[in-house]
């Protein structure tokens, strides 16, 4: 007799192999700027404490622009924006395909 293993099962041990590769601290870019308001190209900052710097932005007034091509925080991992006095709003967008995810502090 032929025994059939059935499709929730292959999913659920699917789901059981691919966890750990998404499991918290996994993940080899928390934060890449996409180079898109500086033409400077791709930079990747250093965690756990990221300090997202207004030189990495562009400021229109008291607006201060940024673009990420990934923005992730891993639990325990925070980022801070600052800016000049002059700066009232900090505005963020990420480009990149993947979604963005947020453990931090």
């Amino acid at each position: 007799m032929k025994k059939t293993i059935h499709s929730p099962i292959i999913l659920v041990l699917l789901a059981l192999i691919a966890a750990p590769l998404y499991a918290d601290g996994t993940h080899p870019i928390g934060i890449r700027l996409d180079g898109t308001i500086r033409n400077s190209g791709k930079i990747d900052l250093s965690g756990p404490g990221y300090a997202i710097k207004p030189e990495y932005g562009k400021q229109a007034g008291a607006n201060l622009f940024h673009s990420f091509q990934q923005f992730n925080i891993h639990s325990g991992e925070s980022a801070t924006f600052s800016g000049p006095d002059s700066v009232k709003n900090i505005i963020s967008r990420v480009t990149g395909g993947a979604a963005s995810w947020i453990d931090g502090k």
